[in-house]
């Protein structure tokens, strides 16, 4: 599955856009018993896309892209953990076997993101029912609900 990713990011080009659909062609989501509920992927797409509507990602083709990335691996329940290099072949359309110790691209757009992310959250501080977030020193993004949220996730699970 990740291959698949990967050879339809190469075939995008480095700096096209996946597809807008994208964030609502959200398969089956990730369920780890020890997790907090797992949000509805239709909360989780209408998160990302206020998020990547908003005026701190507008300007940002890289970091829509990013962020679009992980939230969709994140939720389409693959086996292996986002890994630097997976997505620098998937997105930055690296090679495979690139150097990430050379090549900081990843890294730098993560921490992008995580920038952009915090001063979102900053400017929307209420009527959030789910944020998403990049915690550092992963890539992996964290579905937060909020209390309310939570209870009724848990109540239908």
């Amino acid at each position: 599955m990740t291959s698949k990713i990967i050879q339809r990011r190469h075939s995008e080009g480095p700096d096209q856009l996946p597809a807008e659909s994208e964030a609502e062609a959200i398969l089956s989501p990730r369920s780890d018993e020890d997790e907090e509920p797992f949000p509805p992927p239709a909360l989780v797409a209408e998160a990302l896309k206020q998020i990547l509507e908003s005026e701190y990602f507008h300007t940002s083709t890289r970091g829509k892209q990013f962020l679009r990335f992980v939230v969709q691996y994140r939720l389409e329940n693959h086996p292996e953990p986002l890994k630097e290099r997976m997505i620098g072949a998937a997105l930055f359309n690296r090679p495979l076997d690139y150097a990430t110790g050379d090549d900081s691209v990843v890294r730098a757009q993560a921490r992008e993101v995580r920038r952009r992310l915090d001063k979102y959250y900053a400017a929307h501080t209420h009527g959030q029912p789910l944020r998403i977030e990049l915690p550092i020193g992963s890539y992996t993004p964290e579905f937060k609900l909020d209390a309310a949220q939570s209870e009724e996730v848990t109540a239908l699970a």
